[in-house]
C-alpha cells in the first residue's frame, strides 16, 4: 500500500470500507452477482429513463446487496434515473434498528427510515402471520414510496426465492405460480414492483456477505423469535414450509447439477397445449375446450415444424452442391480482454470479428471487460464442428485455457 493510500485509509476508514464493498460486487463477484443482476434488468426491462425507484431495505443481506447494486448501476450505467432507499421499522427491537442504521452508514446508503406498528398488528394472528405481515409491509412501502414521488419499488428477492415459490405452489397449493420479475400494483395505480436480483443465487449473496465480513438481520419478527426460543427450550425442530422446500431442492440438486436453473426455466416454458387447465385474467380454461374442436396435440405440431426445418436445410445443402459452392470455414477463437478474462466464440471472419469486439459492437461480455486481443484460434470445415468445439472450450477454466494457448504456440 502506498503512503498516500495508507494515509487516506487512516483518515477515512469508513469510506475505504465502502469502496471495498462496492469493488467486490464489480470485481470479485462479477460473474456470480453483477452479471446476473445486469442481465435481469435488461431481459425484463426493469428500469426506464426518468424512473424514480424506492429500493426497499428490510435489514437483511439480500436487500442491502440490492441497494449497493442499484447504486453501482446508477453511477456507471448509461440510463439516468433516481433512487430512494426506504426502510421500515415495523416494531424492531432497539438493537436491530441500530444494526440497520450502522450497516447503512458503513455501506454509504442514505437511508430513510419509516415507523409503523405492523408487528403489533399481526402478533395475535391465528393463521399465516408471515403472509399477513408481508402483505401489510408491501402496502406500507408502496404508500411511502408513492409519497416520495417514486413510480417503482425494488425488492431483494433472489433466484432461490423464485424457485422455492414455484415448488411451494405446486406441493402445497396444487397450482403452478411463480414470483414474477416485475408487477403492476393493483392498489396503487402507476406503481410497479421490480426484482433485480432475479437471477442471483442465494449462495452468492452469502459468499459476498462473508467476504466483506458483514452482519445483517435475519427475519426479526416476534413470531420468528418465538419459534427460535421454542427450538432451544423444548428441543423441537420447527421448520416452515419454505425451509422444507429449500432442503428438498438442496438434496435433489446434489444428484442433479443444474436442477435449480431448470426449475426457474420451467416457469418460462409453460406449454399450455399440454396442460389440463389454466387461468387467464381470472377466467379458468380447460384442455377440453380445444379438444372438442378437434385440435391436434402440441407434440404433433412440433414434429411437423421440425420436419419442415430439416427439409429446408436439406434443400439449401442440395442447392449449394449443385452450384459448386463449398461451405465457408468456421473458426473457434479465444480473446483475452483488458482485465485478463477470456471470451470464447466462433466466426467465419476472424479479422472482422476482432474489430467488432474492440469497437464495442461484438459480444456484451467484451463491452464490460475492455479491449481484447486474439490469443488462440482453430479452423473447422463446418459451423456444427466449430460450435461443438466452442462449447468444449468455454467449459475450460482460466488455467486450462492458458495451457491450451501455450500448447498451440
Amino acid at each position: 500500500m502506498t503512503p498516500e493510500k495508507r494515509k487516506m485509509t487512516a483518515s477515512n476508514p469508513e469510506k475505504t470500507e465502502q469502496q471495498e464493498i462496492e469493488k467486490s460486487i464489480i470485481k470479485r463477484f462479477r460473474r456470480e452477482i453483477w452479471h446476473p443482476f445486469v442481465q435481469a434488468l435488461k431481459i425484463y426491462h426493469m428500469i426506464s429513463p426518468g424512473d424514480r425507484i424506492a429500493v426497499c431495505i428490510s435489514g437483511g443481506k439480500d436487500s442491502f446487496l440490492l441497494a449497493k447494486c442499484m447504486q453501482e448501476i446508477q453511477a456507471h450505467g448509461e440510463m439516468k434515473f433516481d433512487l430512494k432507499f426506504l426502510a421500515m421499522d415495523p416494531g424492531y427491537r432497539k438493537e436491530n434498528l441500530t444494526l440497520i442504521r450502522r450497516n447503512a452508514k458503513r455501506m454509504g446508503i442514505p437511508l430513510t427510515l419509516e415507523k409503523s406498528d405492523i408487528f403489533a398488528s399481526v402478533a395475535h394472528a391465528e393463521s399465516s402471520p408471515c403472509y399477513l405481515c408481508a402483505r401489510m409491509r408491501r402496502g406500507f412501502l408502496y404508500a411511502r414510496a408513492k409519497a416520495l414521488g417514486c413510480n417503482k419499488i425494488a425488492l431483494g428477492h433472489h433466484m432461490d426465492d423464485v424457485i422455492e415459490t414455484v415448488l411451494l405452489s405446486v406441493l402445497y397449493a396444487g397450482q403452478f405460480n411463480t414470483m414474477m420479475p416485475k408487477l403492476h400494483s393493483e392498489n396503487f395505480p402507476g406503481m410497479e414492483l421490480i426484482r433485480p436480483l432475479y437471477f442471483v443465487r442465494e449462495e452468492s449473496v452469502i459468499a459476498w456477505r462473508d467476504f466483506n465480513h458483514l452482519k445483517f438481520l435475519k427475519c426479526a419478527c416476534r413470531f420468528t423469535e418465538r419459534t427460535e426460543e421454542q427450538k432451544l427450550t423444548e428441543g423441537q425442530e420447527i421448520s416452515s414450509k419454505r425451509e422444507k422446500v429449500k432442503e428438498l431442492i438442496r438434496s435433489l440438486a446434489e444428484a442433479t447439477p443444474g436442477l435449480e436453473k431448470n426449475l426457474l426455466k420451467c416457469a418460462d416454458n409453460v406449454n399450455l397445449d399440454a396442460c389440463l387447465g389454466y387461468v387467464k385474467n381470472g377466467e379458468r380454461h380447460s384442455f377440453l375446450e380445444d379438444y372438442a374442436a378437434g385440435k391436434p396435440a402440441s407434440h404433433g405440431s412440433r414434429k411437423k415444424k421440425r420436419g419442415a426445418q430439416e427439409k429446408k436445410k436439406k434443400n439449401v445443402k442440395t442447392e449449394k452442391k449443385k452450384s459448386g459452392k463449398t461451405a465457408e470455414e468456421s473458426y473457434v477463437y479465444l480473446l483475452r480482454c483488458a482485465d485478463g478474462t477470456f471470451y470464447c466464440g466462433y466466426t467465419n471472419n476472424l479479422k472482422k470479428r476482432l474489430a467488432m469486439h474492440n469497437a464495442g459492437k461484438g459480444a456484451k461480455y467484451t463491452r464490460m471487460h475492455g479491449p481484447c486481443e486474439m490469443v488462440y484460434h482453430e479452423t473447422y470445415a463446418t459451423k456444427g464442428e466449430a460450435l461443438s468445439r466452442e462449447h468444449a472450450v468455454k467449459k475450460l477454466n482460466h488455467m486450462q485455457k492458458e495451457k491450451l494457448i501455450m500448447q498451440r504456440r
